[in-house]
């Protein structure tokens, strides 16, 4: 079977974390839980993300990476790639609803939520962009 490349997935996400990040701003809720709420929704969606990459293989997805490049990885390798960044995203986004379980009920500023989930994000970035295929 030839690997052949499609954006598909990718736009069908894109559309879904538009849609629903927008709704979580029209959410009728406190603005320190609507933010707790923002930030949930993009771990979640990046952990979506991530798997479907593992799920087909598709690591040209991710910045850096050519459909060439990901073709010449073999599925092996792929699929290994693509599960580390799966397992970062998952990691990070436990530990933000942690985080923002403990924040709404400990009344956190959402200025200090808002740092946290900024860190969290970067920190996400930056490992995931110094992984090697």
């Amino acid at each position: 079977m030839e690997y052949e490349k499609s954006y598909t997935g990718l736009l069908i996400w894109f559309a879904a974390f538009t849609v629903v990040t927008t709704l979580i701003g029209h959410f009728p809720v406190d603005e320190a839980l609507k933010g707790l709420i923002f930030g949930n929704a993009v771990f979640i969606f990046i952990v979506i993300f991530t798997w479907m990459v593992h799920r087909n293989g598709r690591i040209y997805w991710y910045p850096g990476i050519t459909c060439e490049q990901s073709a010449e990885a073999g599925y092996e390798k792929r699929h290994e790639y693509a599960k580390k960044h799966f397992q970062c995203a998952g990691i990070f986004a436990i530990l933000y609803f942690g985080y923002s379980f403990i924040a709404f009920f400990a009344g956190i500023p959402s200025r200090i939520s808002l740092v946290v989930f900024c860190i969290g994000y970067l920190a996400v970035l930056v490992r995931m962009k110094r992984m090697k295929l």
